[in-house]
C-alpha cells in the first residue's frame, strides 16, 4: 500500500470497515428561531421564505466533500476578509457572499468572472482594480475584497437593504431594480 503511518491505517481502516464508519445524518435546519443576515431580520414566518431557506441550506450542506473544503478555505481565508470588511463598515455575514461566488477559489466563471469575488473584468477595472495582459488583480485577496466592499457598498446605498445589495452583486443591479419594479417587492424576499 502506498498509504503509510497513522493517516494511511486510518484510512485503510475507513474503508475496510465500510460504511458505517463515515455514518451521515441528515437534518433539516431550525427554522423556528429568528435568523439575521448582514444585520438584516430573515422573515422566516413566511412559508415561502422558510422552504427556500431550508433547501439553500440542506442543498449546500449536505455535499460533504464540498462543505469539508469551504470550511478549511474559510480556516483560512477568513481572518483576512474579516478585518478588511470590518475597516469598510460592511458586515461580518458579506464573507459568505465569496463562498456562494466561488467556493472560496480562484475560481473564473464560464462568463468570465475571476477570483475569489468573482468580478467581470470592467467591473474590476471600473472598482479600482488592475486587469491587463500582465495582471489580474481580480486574484489578489485584499485588492478584490476592498473592490467587493466598495461595490456592496455602491448596491446597497441604491437599494436600500444588504439583501439585495447582494442580489445584485450576482444578478446586477438593473436585474434586481427591474424585479423589485415588476414584482412590486417591499423587499428582498418578496421577490421569486
Amino acid at each position: 500500500s502506498f498509504l503509510k503511518g497513522d493517516i494511511g491505517n486510518g484510512i485503510a481502516n475507513v474503508f475496510n470497515r465500510g460504511a458505517d464508519t463515515l455514518t451521515q445524518v441528515v437534518h433539516s435546519v431550525d427554522l423556528k428561531k429568528d435568523y439575521i443576515l448582514a444585520g438584516e431580520y430573515i422573515p422566516t414566518h413566511i412559508q415561502e421564505v422558510r422552504e427556500r431557506l431550508d433547501r439553500e441550506v440542506i442543498s449546500n450542506s449536505y455535499r460533504h466533500s464540498r462543505t469539508l473544503l469551504n470550511m478549511k478555505r474559510a480556516a483560512k481565508l477568513f481572518p483576512i476578509i474579516e478585518p478588511i470588511l470590518a475597516e469598510e463598515g460592511l458586515p461580518s455575514d458579506i464573507k459568505y457572499l465569496a463562498v456562494a461566488e466561488s467556493d472560496l477559489l480562484n475560481a473564473t466563471s464560464s462568463a468570465g468572472a475571476k477570483g475569489l469575488w468573482q468580478f467581470m473584468k470592467g467591473t474590476a477595472i471600473e472598482y479600482g482594480m488592475e486587469v491587463n495582459s500582465s495582471i489580474d488583480e481580480r486574484y489578489n485577496l485584499e485588492k478584490a475584497t476592498r473592490a467587493a466592499c466598495k461595490y456592496l457598498k455602491s448596491k446597497k446605498a441604491k437599494l436600500g437593504t444588504w439583501a439585495y445589495a447582494m442580489a445584485a452583486y450576482n444578478a446586477g443591479t438593473t436585474g434586481v431594480s427591474n424585479a423589485i419594479k415588476q414584482q412590486k417587492a417591499q423587499s428582498y424576499f418578496d421577490l421569486n
